[in-house]
């Protein structure tokens, strides 16, 4: 069966998005393999996981149903919160290491912190409300942590 019914799903998507995809572009611009692209790429995999993570526990109910077994679902509401937690405020560790060896200007992507915050809260909130179909609090959860990512994203490359 496919890697989502056996919640292999988000890792797929973060090694995709985040090390492979970055690795290939780095080896087919330089033509050699780099640790530190490798590196940059971690955060941005860790982004793409919370889109994802916030899509999948949006519509645990609907998988529950379907018999697709995700991440979220396995985790439960709890942990499920926890899990986009660190994914989505662990590459800011990444920022304050960056901007200490580097430059304050490798600091920007912290302006977007707050608002992670605010999203964390949200989704706690979220997966706490006990609300039947839980797409009612969290459908639009996706969508705002991407364009997260992407500002997160844009700052990182400033």
């Amino acid at each position: 069966p496919a890697l989502k019914y056996r919640a292999l799903g988000d890792a797929l998507i973060m090694a995709t998005f985040g090390p492979l995809l970055v690795s290939f572009s780095y080896v087919s611009q330089v033509g050699a393999a780099s640790w530190t692209a490798l590196r940059a790429s971690i955060p941005l995999a860790l982004q793409s996981g919370a889109i994802l993570h916030a899509n999948n526990a949006r519509d645990m109910v609907e998988d529950a149903a379907a018999g697709v077994d995700t991440l979220a679902l396995r985790l439960g509401r709890r942990r499920s919160a926890v899990l986009y937690e660190l994914l989505l405020l662990a590459p800011y560790a990444s920022v304050v290491w960056r901007a200490a060896r580097t430059s304050t200007f490798a600091g920007l992507p912290l302006a977007t912190l707050p608002a992670a915050l605010r999203l964390a809260a949200n989704f706690r909130a979220g997966l706490a409300a006990g609300d039947a179909p839980l797409s009612a609090s969290l459908a639009r959860m996706p969508m705002r942590t991407a364009k997260h990512a992407a500002l997160f994203a844009l700052l990182t490359t400033a």
